[in-house]
């Protein structure tokens, strides 16, 4: 190459690597102009074309007005910035204004034309849309899509009305509507466009303090992007799903997206209806990964009310690249307004959907299980309270938690279950099963997981009230061999047995299930019953108390830290549970409760213990604020003893006020534990108080001397109507009750009160 050709390729490659002076763009759609030049808030442009005629360059930025919307048309975005120069997508204005709107949906003009629609049989009227509004709203309000073409115009289970359906194959949208709908509507809006934003091909980007809406099919798609950041948004709102992470074809190649981070967003759909069968009725999935989405950070986001998958991942292209190697952590999942939601989701064929790790999640009030498949994906350290049943589907919904191959090709082999919470599940925390598809549910661990009052309410009474785990058997209904070791199983309400062979109708208690161990290729061991004696369940601390059976009871999986990010290392083995106790070894005693009662004057306090080694006395210790104790008076142990033993100290003297009590159980060696804290107003007794132990279940606190047998309590509606009543009970169960306000009348002899609770 001559040197005349070599010096133009040399000013080139020095361009390039220079760092060229970064623009701010501004965007108005309200007093923007496209005339204008943009750089300036007085000149901001108007339209989102104008970023694509600009040509972006690394490290520009385009800032839009916070509080103004760009409906109706899609933000396209193909330019990429540098590794040192990302192109930042944000906004500007009053922080007091709501984030900048980006969102296709927008008014369908074609619907306000009467000739438009024909009424194709009574009430249900026809208009040509070349695409699903995905969403449909008139006059401004929201209105549901049916289940199947077939339910327009009807009700469903829950009451629930069907008011529209599109026919993607005819292109037609069908309303119900009792006359000409463009008579009866001034406004029908919906999605005009599949995405409302879309990154095809272009790396290197940050979109942050937006609010993408809208789209039939997602609010803000990302196809073959790279080192992408989306924080601090707003996501899905009016849309089928938030974000869409997959691959894009670019020169008849694949493109995947890769090294997106999603963090601190808030996917809301805002999409509130609560409707009888059918799963999806109106929006999908917050967050899709499909088909080439690898080594992605998802954290810190909110996620609210998604009628498929919080957050799903589904690597089902033979040919095409997998789901792989993403993290996805701190995120709070919940679903409480709408019937049918997964938290999780994670499926595959073998190797393309694999290497992907969920920990440190928050999950409630969700209707349908997570389904984690695929192969080597790791899920731990997370909590699951309150799994309802779905009206949406006839079939058990409510497991924290189902291993099972839901089509041709895919896998569940290999995926790891560990220190995982579940609490409060109308099913089984667990279920292990087939459902008709080649392969097996094979080689998958379930370890250290506490499983609390789960099975509440099993779906056709498929087996016993309170179960833990279900599973079929292996080598039957697609099930191979799995490893399930040192769960903490607890019911109030079955008692110690906890694990349910589906196939064989046989329900076993912990240690009759760990002497199956071996047994078809299972690795079965040290799985135990018993209250994990959370130190604060009513206010959400489930640090087990030191004397817990989950305390030290864990098997070594190989993580260094809890849910609170804290040494898993701290005694001879970790905890059973997320969340790892400071103690270092078992101290001698096991407690079986600890009471206090007002006599008179004074305060007796009676306690339990349930085995003792080498224990030497209790220290009686009281306290005016809770924090602050001194020691009233010692009792000494038996010592050892594997039979309950009672104890019981008097405080002739207690102090006028609220007074705090707690145990100081000290062994021979000088070790020593305290008890749970207990408080007693000596200046009155209990006044009657309602409270919550369970979302649930409520229950009235009355005074010791309380008559329960004659007492009837009822709930009745706001407007008076009688919905429950109960009697000679303290409790009474809220599980048939919708959420809203309620009236609670308490009656015994001739005394009456009444309380108001919301659901």
């Amino acid at each position: 190459m001559s040197s005349k050709l070599i010096a133009p390729f040399c000013l080139i490659a020095i361009l390039l690597s220079v760092h060229l002076p970064a623009t701010t763009y501004y965007l108005d759609y309200t007093n923007g102009s496209n005339a204008n030049d943009g750089q300036s808030e007085a000149n901001a442009w108007k339209d989102l074309f104008k970023i694509r005629d600009v040509g972006p360059m690394p490290g520009d930025v385009f800032l839009f007005k916070r509080g103004e919307v760009w409906p109706g048309l899609q933000m396209y975005v193909t330019a990429s910035g540098t590794a040192g120069n990302p192109i930042t997508y944000g906004a500007y204005g009053d922080l007091a204004d709501d984030l900048p709107i980006i969102t296709t949906v927008d008014a369908l003009t074609d619907a306000n034309t009467a000739g438009n629609w024909t009424e194709s049989m009574t009430n249900i009227w026809t208009l040509s849309l070349p695409i699903t509004p995905g969403r449909l709203y008139l006059d401004g309000t929201e209105y549901l899509r049916a289940s199947t073409l077939a339910d327009v115009g009807t009700s469903d289970s829950e009451g629930s009305f069907g008011h529209w359906f599109y026919d993607a194959a005819a292109d037609l949208l069908y309303l119900y509507a009792t006359e000409n709908p463009a008579g009866l509507y001034s406004l029908f809006a919906g999605s005009k466009e599949f995405y409302s934003a879309l990154v095809f091909d272009a790396d290197y980007m940050i979109f942050e303090n937006l609010d993408f809406r809208g789209g039939s099919g997602a609010a803000l798609a990302v196809l073959g992007g790279a080192n992408i950041e989306i924080r601090n948004c707003r996501l899905g709102n009016a849309g089928n799903t938030g974000v869409l992470l997959a691959d894009a074809t670019v020169s008849a190649m694949s493109q995947t997206s890769s090294n997106i981070t999603v963090t601190d967003n808030v996917f809301d759909s805002d999409f509130t209806f609560f409707y009888g069968l059918g799963s999806e009725r109106g929006c999908g999935d917050g967050l899709r990964l499909r088909k080439g989405a690898n080594d992605c950070t998802v954290s810190n986001n909110t996620f609210i009310n998604w009628a498929h998958n919080a957050i799903e991942l589904l690597g089902d292209g033979a040919t095409a690249d997998g789901v792989n190697n993403n993290q996805f952590y701190d995120n709070h999942i919940s679903a409480p307004d709408i019937p049918y939601a997964h938290p999780l989701g994670a499926d595959g064929y073998s190797g393309k959907c694999q290497n992907n790790e969920f920990y440190r999640n928050y999950i409630e009030d969700c209707r349908t299980a997570s389904q984690i498949n695929g192969n080597n994906n790791w899920v731990h350290h997370n909590i699951i309270i309150g799994m309802r049943r779905s009206p949406s589907k006839a079939q058990a919904t409510a497991h924290a938690f189902v291993l099972g191959i839901y089509g041709t090709g895919l896998v569940s082999e290999n995926n790891r279950f560990d220190h995982n919470l579940i609490i409060d599940t109308d099913e089984s925390a667990f279920l292990v099963r087939g459902y008709g598809y080649a392969g097996q549910v094979e080689n998958n661990a379930i370890r250290n997981n506490i499983l609390y009052e789960t099975g509440l309410a099993p779906y056709g009474n498929a087996y016993p009230t309170g179960t833990g785990l279900v599973i079929y058997d292996t080598n039957l209904d697609g099930v191979g061999a799995n490893t399930y070791q040192n769960n903490l199983f607890y019911s109030s309400i079955l008692g110690p047995e906890a694990v349910y062979d589906q196939d064989n109708a046989m329900i076993y208690t912990s240690t009759e299930f760990n002497a199956l161990n071996g047994t078809d290729g299972n690795t079965i061991s040290a799985n135990d019953t018993g209250d994990p004696l959370f130190t604060d369940f009513a206010n959400g601390n489930f640090l087990p108390m030191d004397n817990s059976p989950a305390v030290n009871a864990g098997i070594d999986v190989g993580l260094l830290v809890d849910y609170a990010l804290q040494d898993r290392f701290v005694g001879p083995a970790p905890d059973i549970g997320p969340l790892e106790t400071d103690v270092t070894a078992p101290l001698p005693v096991e407690w079986g409760g600890f009471g206090l009662e007002l006599v008179a004057e004074t305060v007796e306090l009676t306690w339990t213990t349930l085995l003792e080694v080498n224990a030497d006395h209790f220290q009686v210790e009281r306290s005016a604020d809770g924090l602050h104790f001194t020691s009233i008076g010692r009792v000494m142990a038996v010592g050892n003893s594997s039979v309950p033993r009672d104890y019981q100290f008097t405080d002739n003297f207690p102090p006028v006020g609220l007074v705090y009590y707690r145990l100081r159980q000290v062994d021979v060696d000088g070790a020593f534990e305290y008890s749970s804290i207990l408080s007693v107003d000596i200046a009155k007794e209990v006044e009657l108080q309602l409270i919550r132990p369970y979302r649930e279940q409520l229950q009235i606190v009355a005074p010791a001397d309380w008559d329960w047998s004659g007492t009837t309590v009822r709930v009745f509606s706001m407007n008076g109507r009688k919905l429950l009543e109960a009697k000679g009970t303290d409790r009474i169960s809220l599980r048939e009750l919708p959420r809203a306000a309620y009236l609670v009348l308490l009656q015994s002899g001739g005394r009456s009160e009444t309380f108001q609770f919301v659901k």
